[in-house]
């Protein structure tokens, strides 16, 4: 086993204090002796202290979210206590239109008074009615079950967008001069204020990426702005997002200069005979004046441009940098303008949406590990590991020669997949090149066009994500597991970015329904998931026809699949309903679901789901499966067309699947109608589909599949009387094919089957030890350091993929066994089941739960296993033990039994 595997570290942020278990930054050993000291030597008595702690206050699941477009939002708030059985009895928020005035307690926009409850998710403002563009600060203060009051918690902040039944002034502008394809333009406009503000929002809405800068500064630290929204000529009406900037900071009294770098993006990628112009908006509320984008604003194309290389098959392409070109005080009060154009003026009526969710970060810079020159002149820079990031480089070359980089994922045949980037360096030859609105995807990067080998310290790669908040952290006694799971959160880190889930991003950056489906559920118990969610389940309602049919992909609507592609908004906010216990994500979703599956309806022929759609990659069945290792050499096909009896039966196993939800779905919301509607035709299907695909010799559906035997006992197909049959033919193809026989459509299914049926965890920790071809224990015995898209990565040419992200879902919800309730959603209630697998000596996972951390650790200690579990204020657990369940309240349990 090679020293990947003995050595795993945490990658991205997970080392930051903002992700780190509070257990980890508040040492209880530590702080009560103090406090306890504190008092004791205090000159007065003491008042009566409650060990109810408040933390990590959020608005519409956001943390400061800047741009919420309700009336009103809803706030939630953390407890902690080192104490048992500790719970809220009462709560009273205060929220104030400045600093000031939430300091001294006055809540002049809401002040809810002691309100009784336990609640501390998602209570709806019922202060003051709320404006577009205006600041809200907000506290919190509780009462614990002997009546006693916190102490108010630290502020919290939010901004409103626009709020419904409002519109933005201004006008849509662009440079006329830039290409639509190419080029990216800089605006400028004057501003003169006779103080500075307090308070200055600004909203600016683009198609295109954008940079705002205030007097020669950045503002904000976003790496790509905005998040993609729906990308392609054809539906780029449908939605636009913008971004509300907090302003004041930058602003001062006297003359100030607002500035806008507006790039294509990649609106322009998907058509590139007929791209689509970039152009913008911006609405301000400077101190209560109103600052909009029109004529005035003056523009100059920049010296940066898309630079597709001419070669087949340019994809996405990259930057071009020239060096000669670039104006340093472009940006800046006092530079003379009176040259450039005025924009210009478009008629533009696409719906505006706040883009809240957290935003693309450059989350990790990784410095280069080596530079090989080559025979032919080249330079070969290793950054030691895949990525997804921004290239920064300080090159020498001959003046007006472009130097060229290309990304690369494999050297011994390269594909480049059209990521090339130069820059063209002006007088003295040296120049740095940096990605501004674009990335690129590999682990080498070649450059060519050199006149001197560059230094270690020269190049560097700056990751950029989706800088989600990282709320679960697993660990357990084995190496090779520790290594799986961080692999699986570094492949999903970098494959999310610009608002959604890639395939890859590099060779197609899709956003496939099956990886949705999995990846999401996959990294629900390890990052904050609910507002990205609930943005990307809006751009699939966004990629939906009107008579119900769903694409394959989302923001874009290209690309292959079948039912699981489509079926994101049935089983997306199931998932994250019980997650959450937001009920709004059901409420949103449920007319874009029941259209899906009233389309669906209409394919049912002789019972069954008939197919469809039709085109080579459309129905498709379980994708990327792994070829059988006897059959390797043969570079094997395996069965999942469109026409075939495999595809077919996967299809009608996820259109069970889907009935199955949206029943549940229905019930939740309370609309019996609804919950009969669908039973009636799930309760057609499962005979149907039993009968048609059922071989009664083998127990098996269709063939020796064990995704199929999965699917179907986990959509209820499965008869009672032919129940052993199918577990003996189970059990006999996983001792045939002793690994995860599953593609990327398959894979959230057999995990899914795997964590619900704990008889099976044995034999699947037994797979993950597997170093041999196919698993992911393959991968990492290879020096992988993220997942490729084929179990083979020899025939996969993307080396980061999303095909079989997902895997640590059953570490955190098997091995520790925590899981979430459907009956009490949100982790009021939640379900404490670990498996205590030969092999494993201890594992340990705290989460943060939408009420407060819920820490479980089991060890191996003689004959005996100790379990050590926290649970949150307020909540309660049902804990497994052998032979009986236990409910355990809040704080610290512990149980110790005979395995």
């Amino acid at each position: 086993m090679k020293a990947l595997l003995t050595s795993p570290q945490p990658k991205g942020h997970s080392d930051s204090p903002r992700h780190r278990p509070l257990c980890r930054l508040f040492n209880p050993a530590v702080f009560f002796p103090v406090m306890l000291l504190i008092s004791i030597v205090g000159t007065c008595p003491a008042a009566a202290q409650t060990t109810l702690l408040i933390r990590k206050l959020s608005c519409e699941q956001v943390a400061e979210p800047m741009g919420i477009e309700t009336a009103q939002p809803r706030f939630s708030w953390k407890l902690d206590s080192a104490e048992n059985g500790q719970f809220q009895t009462a709560y009273q928020i205060l929220v104030a239109s400045s600093t000031a005035k939430l300091s001294a307690n006055t809540g002049n926009l809401w002040d809810s008074g002691w309100v009784n409850g336990a609640e501390s998710q998602l209570i709806p403002y019922a202060g003051v009615p709320l404006t577009s563009l205006q600041n809200g600060w907000w506290k919190i203060r509780v009462k614990d079950r002997s009546g006693i009051a916190t102490d108010w918690s630290v502020p919290a902040r939010f901004a409103t967008g626009l709020i419904p039944g409002t519109t933005a002034p201004g006008q849509w502008i662009y440079d006329a001069s830039a290409d639509p394809k190419t080029g990216t333009s800089w605006f400028r406009k004057s501003i003169s204020l006779d103080v500075a503000p307090g308070q200055a929002l600004l909203l600016l809405a683009s198609r295109g990426y954008h940079e705002l800068y205030i007097n020669g500064t950045k503002v904000g630290d976003r790496a790509l702005a905005p998040d993609a929204s729906i990308i392609g000529p054809w539906v780029v009406a449908k939605r636009v997002l913008y971004v509300v900037y907090d302003v004041a900071p930058y602003l001062k009294a006297g003359q100030n200069t607002l500035a806008v770098w507006l790039s294509p993006g990649r609106i322009g990628d998907n058509n590139i005979t007929d791209p689509v112009t970039p152009a913008f908006l911006v609405y301000g509320n400077i101190a209560g004046q109103t600052l909009v984008s029109d004529a005035s604003w003056k523009t100059k194309t920049s010296n940066l441009t898309r630079y597709y290389a001419a070669i087949p098959k340019p994809m996405y392409g990259g930057e071009q940098w020239n060096d000669s070109t670039f104006i340093p005080d472009w940006n800046k009060t006092g530079y003379a303008d009176s040259a450039w154009a005025s924009a210009t003026v478009r008629s533009q009526k696409s719906p505006l949406s706040s883009d809240i969710i957290p935003p693309t970060r450059r989350v990790e810079t990784i410095q280069a590990k080596s530079i090989v020159r080559r025979t032919d002149g080249s330079v070969l820079v290793d950054f030691g590991g895949f990525y997804t990031g921004q290239l920064e480089a300080r090159v020498h070359g001959t003046s007006g020669q472009p130097i060229r980089f290309a990304a690369l994922s494999d050297t011994n045949k390269p594909e480049y997949f059209g990521q090339y980037s130069q820059v063209i360096p002006g007088a003295g030859g040296t120049a740095l090149f940096q990605h501004r609105f674009h990335w690129m995807c590999g682990r080498w990067v070649e450059i060519t066009g050199l006149t001197g080998t560059p230094a270690l310290s020269d190049i560097k790669l700056h990751r950029i994500s989706t800088d989600f908040d990282r709320i679960g952290f697993f660990q357990c006694s084995d190496d090779l597991l520790n290594a799986m799971y961080e692999t699986d959160l570094y492949t999903y880190r970098n494959l999310t970015l610009d608002g959604y889930n890639h395939d890859c991003t590099h060779r197609e950056r899709r956003g496939y329904g099956e990886h949705a489906f999995a990846t999401s559920r996959g990294m629900a118990g390890t990052y904050d998931l609910n507002a990205f969610v609930r943005k990307w389940l809006r751009d699939w309602r966004d990629v939906q026809r009107t008579d119900g049919y769903i694409y394959h992909t989302a923001p874009d609507n290209n690309g292959g699949g079948g039912t699981l592609w489509s079926s994101f908004t049935v089983l997306g906010p199931w998932d994250f309903y019980v997650q959450s216990g937001d009920r709004k994500i059901l409420e949103e979703n449920e007319d874009s679901a029941r259209r899906w599956l009233n389309y669906l309806h209409t394919a049912v022929t002789n019972g069954i789901l008939s197919r469809y759609e039709f085109g080579q990659w459309n129905f498709l069945g379980d994708w990327a499966r792994p070829v059988p290792p006897e059959r390797r050499a043969l570079d094997s096909i395996v069965s999942n067309w469109g026409d075939s009896q495999q595809a077919l039966f996967f299809n009608n196993g996820i259109y069970a699947l889907n009935l199955q939800t949206m029943n549940q779905i229905s019930s939740a919301l309370k609309k019996p109608a609804d919950v009969t509607t669908w039973s009636i035709r799930l309760n057609a299907l499962r005979p149907a589909v039993h009968a048609r695909f059922f071989v009664p010799a083998t127990g098996v559906y269709v063939e020796s599949n064990q995704v199929f035997s999965m699917l179907a006992q986990l959509t209820g197909m499965v008869p009672a009387a032919e129940q052993a049959k199918v577990n003996t033919a189970l059990d006999a193809e996983i001792r045939a094919a002793p690994y995860i026989d599953a593609g990327s459509a398959g894979l959230p299914l057999f995990l899914d089957f795997m964590v619900k049926r704990s008889g099976y965890h044995q034999r699947f920790f037994n797979m993950l030890q597997r170093l041999e071809y196919p698993g992911y224990a393959y991968f990492l015995d290879r020096n992988y350091n993220t997942w490729p898209e084929l179990w083979d990565p020899d025939r996969a040419t993307s080396k980061v993929h999303s095909c079989y992200v997902g895997l640590s879902s059953f570490f955190t919800r098997a091995l520790a066994g925590v899981q979430p309730l459907s009956e009490a959603p949100g982790y009021k209630v939640f379900s404490v089941r670990p498996s205590y697998v030969t092999g494993l000596n201890w594992v340990s996972y705290e989460f943060d739960s939408p009420r407060g951390w819920i820490k479980v650790h089991w060890e191996r200690v003689g004959g005996e296993i100790v379990l050590d579990l926290t649970v949150p204020p307020g909540a309660s657990a049902k804990v497994y033990l052998p032979a009986r369940m236990q409910t355990a309240g809040s704080g610290t349990n512990q149980y110790r039994f005979t395995p």
